[in-house]
């Protein structure tokens, strides 16, 4: 079968499952009015935000994370925006783009740093990634003062810069991640993390983007010894827990590291493991696992049919294309079909 079928079948047989598992209306039933104490509970906004705005931010995160509404989502932020812009002009006479403030009626000072960050991240879902990188450099343009929302617009800043070959300022930008909330970090320096930290996902998040970028970039062993103390850390932390979604992530990617360290047996094994977890009762609904799940079955494929066992590969390619689809994860799903194609 060549892509395009192989994507049409996983697809369909997604689409079956998901509605055995939902039924109809059900995920539609409570609508934005019934979310809407739960998004902000979950995701509060600036008390100082116009009422106007705040609305507009969490219908897009509802648009985005509930209903796959990209585009909606974005033009409705943008939109919400646009109306604070100016404001900004008629009260200021200066161009909007040229802050990352803005001025509600009463002339107090707005930090529009949250929206900036979330549209963003709506973007680079959508493949806008220039325009990701603006609205990310515009959240970090008049230093943030939250460490929290510094780091993640940096890190996700960080990760379009290397996607656009920009290889020293992604680099500067995950050392700002996490610089931002590791004060005494040393640019170069071997990230460890230790029980004496303050668990904080952000931090975790922002290490192994660094980590990450520095085994892309060859530094295999650098980025080993960070994700170890992350995994360490997480299975201490009584917010993480060993058999958490993170957990298996991590543990993903040290699979990937020792594989390119020649250690395919140690690479096996930590898969195996993080699959295990991926697809336990607990976890096997959660769409961060099931995207991990789909990138372990992934790697379990390529080292089944590097020895030779091409008829496993296929089943695992697929049952990696099956969980890409489920986690609504383009970029992988089309990897692991081209992965299949390959198998014959």
């Amino acid at each position: 079968m060549n892509r395009n079928v192989i994507l049409a079948h996983t697809r369909t047989a997604v689409r079956v499952i998901l509605f055995s598992i939902v039924g109809t209306g059900v995920a539609a039933g409570t609508g934005f009015a019934g979310a809407h104490l739960y998004l902000e509970s979950e995701n509060p906004t600036p008390s100082t935000w116009p009422s106007a705005l705040r609305f507009s931010y969490r219908a897009a995160v509802f648009n985005s994370k509930y209903l796959d509404q990209q585009e909606t989502a974005r033009l409705g932020l943008l939109t919400a925006l646009g109306q604070e812009d100016l404001e900004v002009e008629s009260s200021l006479g200066k161009d909007h783009t040229s802050s990352n403030t803005t001025v509600s009626n009463n002339k107090t000072p707005l930090d529009l740093t949250k929206a900036f960050i979330l549209l963003g991240q709506i973007e680079k879902k959508q493949g806008l990634l220039k325009a990701a990188m603006d609205h990310f450099s515009r959240a970090l343009a008049s230093g943030v003062p939250n460490n929290n929302l510094r780091s993640l617009a940096a890190r996700h800043l960080g990760e379009l810069q290397e996607n656009f070959g920009m290889k020293s300022e992604a680099q500067a930008s995950f050392d700002l991640a996490v610089g931002s909330l590791l004060p005494n970090y040393q640019r170069g320096s071997t990230v460890r993390l230790d029980g004496s930290m303050k668990y904080s996902p952000e931090l975790l998040d922002a290490v192994k983007a660094l980590a990450l970028f520095r085994a892309r970039q060859g530094d295999f062993k650098n980025a080993l010894s960070s994700l170890l103390s992350i995994l360490q850390f997480q299975r201490q932390s009584p917010a993480v827990t060993g058999s958490s979604c993170h957990t298996a992530s991590t543990m993903s990617n040290i699979a990937e590291i020792v594989w390119a360290l020649g250690d395919q047996a140690e690479c096996r094994r930590w898969c195996t493991d993080s699959l295990a977890i991926c697809t336990s009762a607990k976890n096997k609904r959660d769409q961060y696992c099931i995207e991990c799940a789909g990138i372990n079955q992934n790697m379990l494929g390529l080292l089944s049919k590097r020895d030779g066992d091409v008829q496993t590969a296929r089943n695992q390619f697929r049952s990696a294309m099956m969980c890409a689809e489920m986690a609504k994860d383009e970029n992988g799903l089309n990897e692991y079909a081209s992965n299949l194609e390959q198998c014959g």
